[in-house]
């Protein structure tokens, strides 16, 4: 029987376990992100610190899936201050040896973690291929939010942007209020599992 990951929030201190995460996703599944590897090469140390700790316009969730301590997947919910109804997933990526499940349960999180939040919507974006992250998101409930979209400037692959509806109603009482005083978003993905999307897609 296949061990079941501990899911936990990244902080700042785990930046090598994150780069070293977010540098495989990348080179295995190039296809499945915004981002591009030789991108990310680029970024200092400091950068990848400050990416966890976060710059104050956004509430983040960069989560990992692990197994004995060890870092097998990752995932990264994220609220824009000026958009609370709307939570964004970036980043999701599985070890290739341990799909099956790994994805199902990071994406879940931040389903939860969104509805916690007061967030009514959780987007993203998606290879628009069949694909182990297109059959995800279907059974996650997610539907098609717009258009299909080039993956990013100049590439001919299409993301599709999809949406997974929370449960939550409102965000008028969400932790907005207390900070500083129809495509569902695009699931993208090769062989493994991978997302980006919209204007985030810089984030991610």
């Amino acid at each position: 029987m296949r061990q079941l990951p501990k899911i936990r929030t990244l902080i700042s201190q785990d930046w090598e376990a994150y780069k070293k995460l977010r540098m495989q996703s990348l080179a295995d599944s190039p296809n499945a992100f915004g981002r591009i590897l030789a991108e990310e090469e680029k970024r200092t140390d400091a950068s990848w610190i400050n990416r966890l700790m976060g710059d104050g316009s956004s509430l983040n969730l960069p989560l990992v899936a692990e197994i004995e301590g060890e870092p097998i997947g990752l995932a990264w919910g994220r609220i824009e201050h000026s958009n609370p109804d709307v939570a964004n997933l970036y980043q999701l990526w599985v070890y290739p040896s341990h799909r099956g499940g790994v994805g199902k349960l990071l994406v879940e999180e931040v389903i939860a973690w969104a509805k916690e939040k007061n967030a009514i919507y959780l987007d993203l974006g998606v290879t628009l291929r069949e694909s182990p992250a297109m059959r995800l998101y279907t059974r996650l409930e997610f539907e098609a939010l717009g258009e299909p979209h080039p993956l990013r400037v100049g590439s001919e692959i299409l993301s599709l942007p999809v949406t997974h509806h929370t449960g939550a109603t409102s965000a008028a009482t969400s932790w907005v209020s207390t900070v500083a005083g129809s495509t569902p978003a695009t699931m993208t993905s090769g062989s493994g599992v991978g997302v980006e999307v919209g204007k985030g897609a810089a984030f991610g």
